[in-house]
């Protein structure tokens, strides 16, 4: 049965603000997303952090979007309190969403230092900015992603373009104004991974996320928040060169200019704020035999150096672990009967899709890139495929993140009824 996000009585007006910041590095970073050779050689456009914060006089929040591929949880959790700390709102109140570009800088401990203080000075332009706010969300459609899971004669999963895969293409956009009918803020959400531009570029981008907002700027006139969805599995459906950026800037940015200037009327909306813990649980640690066969396999199919990993495995094993769980945060973020939910991994599409679900007609976001990256979260479905996501990507990223073993295949059902769980039970309590 569909779920439904109750709406409540408003306790005082709602309040936004909305600013951004440059977070665009020095050239001669190296950037991350790929495995590339060199060093960053230019910009191509400009990085930014911004911030909305919102407030109904019961409960402030401030969702925050960065350019770029993904901070560590604990990286994202510092830049969360410092935000928290200027803008009053707690821990639980700041939901910070990654575009994942995969022509951002690598995050060492010069640049999160940059990042934290001007996603600071953000904040508190957006405090300083707040005024009575109307919103209203919208969702539209466009037709700007593929799903990158092909499959062999075999079954096996490897990049491409799948014709009959699960694909997200709605737009969702929340437009939030001042009773005096002045734009605050609008916020996009869209599925596609941010990796336009390949591994042989080495020019500094947003990546699609910077392209829709340029594209959407003249027409609105205020800060533009672009969150990538369920992304996992989905890839931008022009790729390689500048045009394509623009090809998918025009795609996606015509649908939000075309919900944005519907006549149609903005409301008071109240405000949830969500959370609850969730435990990832890996699938075992393989024994030596194994993990040497997976490590050459991930070698073989993806070039990944699997050295790394092997002496996690090694060491795991040696300390008597072979069932690994990760304690990751589900986030809810809700403005009337709109809701954005996030999670520290790559979902998959039809996790976003089976979360939709739960809520009848209601806007509803299930999304990845929230608060982190642990590792990739698949549907159920396509484990049985394998490929990058489900079975070499852990050997590659995971060392860092302790995601060592793909996850249970149940595991992307049962977080998604979990974040259906929270977000009720929240709206409920909230009334």
């Amino acid at each position: 049965m569909p779920s439904t996000i109750r709406n409540w009585e408003v306790a005082q007006v709602l309040q936004a603000g909305a600013a951004v910041a440059d977070v665009t590095p020095e050239v001669g970073y190296p950037l991350e997303g790929y495995h590339r050779e060199g060093v960053s050689v230019g910009v191509l456009d400009r990085l930014e952090v911004a911030a909305l914060v919102l407030d109904d006089g019961r409960r402030r929040c401030v969702l925050v979007t960065v350019d770029s591929v993904g901070l560590s949880v604990p990286q994202s959790d510092d830049l969360r309190r410092a935000i928290a700390t200027t803008c009053g709102s707690g821990l639980m109140g700041v939901m910070v969403c990654y575009s994942h570009t995969h022509s951002g800088p690598v995050a060492d401990p010069t640049y999160l230092e940059l990042l934290r203080a001007r996603a600071g000075i953000a904040a508190t332009e957006a405090l300083n900015r707040m005024c009575p706010a109307v919103a209203r969300w919208d969702v539209g459609q466009a037709d700007a992603s593929v799903n990158r899971r092909s499959l062999g004669t075999a079954g096996n999963a490897f990049m491409g373009a799948r014709a009959d895969g699960a694909l997200d293409r709605r737009v969702g956009v929340l437009t939030l104004a001042s009773t005096a009918g002045d734009r605050i803020a609008v916020v996009v959400r869209y599925s596609a991974h941010a990796n336009v531009l390949r591994s042989d570029n080495l020019l500094i981008s947003a990546d699609w996320p910077g392209a829709v907002r340029r594209a959407v700027a003249p027409g609105v006139g205020c800060p533009i928040l672009v969150l990538n969805g369920s992304a996992g599995d989905a890839n931008p459906r022009w790729r390689g060169t500048e045009g394509d950026l623009l090809h998918m800037g025009a795609a996606i940015g015509s649908e939000v200019l075309s919900i944005t200037n519907r006549n149609a009327p903005l409301a008071e909306l109240p405000l949830l704020v969500a959370r609850t813990g969730f435990r990832l649980e890996l699938q075992d640690l393989p024994d030596p035999e194994e993990a040497s066969r997976l490590a050459k396999e991930a070698k073989d199919m993806w070039g990944v150096d699997p050295a790394t990993w092997l002496r996690a495995v090694d060491a795991r094993r040696s300390a008597g672990e072979v069932r690994i769980t990760i304690p990751i945060e589900v986030q809810g973020l809700g403005v009337g009967s709109g809701v954005l939910v996030g999670v520290p991994m790559e979902t998959f599409t039809q996790l976003a899709l089976n979360f939709e679900a739960q809520f009848a007609t209601q806007p509803a976001f299930f999304n990845g890139y929230t608060g982190g990256w642990v590792g990739y979260l698949p549907a159920e479905e396509d484990f049985a495929h394998g490929g990058y996501e489900v079975s070499w990507a852990p050997i590659s990223h995971g060392p860092g993140t302790g995601w060592l073993m793909p996850v249970r295949p149940e595991t992307g059902s049962d977080l998604v009824r979990a974040a259906a769980r929270m977000v009720v039970l929240s709206s409920h309590a909230s009334i």
